[in-house]
């Protein structure tokens, strides 16, 4: 259905990663559409992932559970060891190194110094870009 300024939009959300939109166009008729865990622009729980996955696949959740936290320890060991997790189509996880740098505090004029740190950054793949570009609709 294309979307005009003439259509009135009613959004309700299941859980955090689920949502209903309810179209009514100005001749009166109703549209419904249904988006899952990948369509929402928002905030997906680790419980929403293990849902969705046992949802498509047929297991029992708490088997799910047990595998979607094997695979975030699974991926946590690999970032603290190798430093690079890389998922075709996905994209790629890595550590990348902050080096020490000096700062002034704001309060006091102070010159302190801030110690390196370490912090994982993400690079998505070509697959979830485009995934990412088609999807369109930012609310």
């Amino acid at each position: 259905m294309k979307k005009t300024l003439d259509s009135i939009r009613v959004i309700r959300y299941i859980g955090s990663c689920e949502k209903i939109s309810i179209f009514i166009d100005r001749t009166g008729i109703l549209y419904v559409e249904r988006s899952s865990l990948w369509r929402v622009l928002m905030t997906c729980t680790k419980k929403d992932i293990v849902k969705e996955v046992a949802a498509r696949t047929g297991f029992d959740i708490s088997s799910v559970k047990d595998i979607v936290q094997t695979m975030f320890d699974a991926m946590a060991e690999g970032l603290s060891e190798d430093g690079n997790i890389e998922i075709r189509n996905f994209g790629i996880f890595k550590v990348k190194q902050t080096p020490e740098r000096q700062a002034r505090n704001p309060k006091t004029s102070e010159i302190i110094s801030v110690p390196a740190k370490k912090h994982i950054s993400f690079k998505p793949g070509q697959l979830m870009k485009e995934r990412i570009n088609d999807n369109g609709d930012v609310e």
